[in-house]
């Protein structure tokens, strides 16, 4: 769901633009993070949402110093990374485990997609299949320190709420944790 989010952040902010050169990539992952971090009604510093706003900062910072578009997606990608690695040491749970967040992990990859195709590169299965033992990993880790409270999550869509999305996700919270939810009038995920 918070991937979502960030596609449609980033989809929003570049949505009148016919190419994407490194001032609109810029915008739009910037505008993917902040989606990420309105979704969340409680976000938790050492996951993607963190990988992402650091991308985002980046993404502009690059983006302002004028890099051309390689150079913009390495300064990205290189940020991401440490990011990424940092994530064991801003999650208690992390930490204990020795992983890195595997969502985290996985928005690393979609940005490492980015700059291989960038760069003419094909992005063909060899780094997805290596990334698969770190999100079990993390999967593992997680369940030996006894986090998940009942170990499966419930995902819903409601159409024409009678609830605002404040509401719902307070409600949701009252019985739950790890809440998201998103959408609008007509449509709303909760998860």
């Amino acid at each position: 769901v918070i991937l979502s989010q960030f596609v449609r952040g980033f989809a929003e902010a570049v949505a009148d633009q016919v190419t994407l050169g490194v001032q609109q990539l810029a915008a739009g992952l910037e505008g993917a993070a902040q989606s990420g971090y309105r979704a969340v009604g409680k976000p938790v510093e050492g996951t993607i949402l963190t990988v992402a706003r650091r991308a985002g900062e980046e993404a502009q910072a690059a983006a302002a110093d004028g890099v051309d578009l390689l150079q913009f997606w390495e300064r990205v990608l290189r940020v991401t990374e440490r990011a990424v690695v940092e994530t064991t040491d801003q999650l208690e749970a992390l930490r204990h485990a020795g992983v890195v967040d595997a969502g985290a992990q996985g928005y690393r990859l979609i940005l490492d997609a980015f700059y291989r195709t960038a760069r003419g590169e094909s992005i063909e299965g060899d780094e997805l299949a290596a990334a698969a033992p770190v999100a079990s990993q993390a999967l593992v880790a997680a369940q030996r320190l006894g986090e998940g409270g009942l170990g499966f999550c419930t995902e819903l869509m409601i159409q024409h709420a009678a609830a605002d999305e404040t509401a719902i996700r307070s409600f949701m919270e009252s019985i739950g944790d790890s809440v998201i939810v998103v959408g609008d009038d007509d449509l709303m995920r909760v998860h």
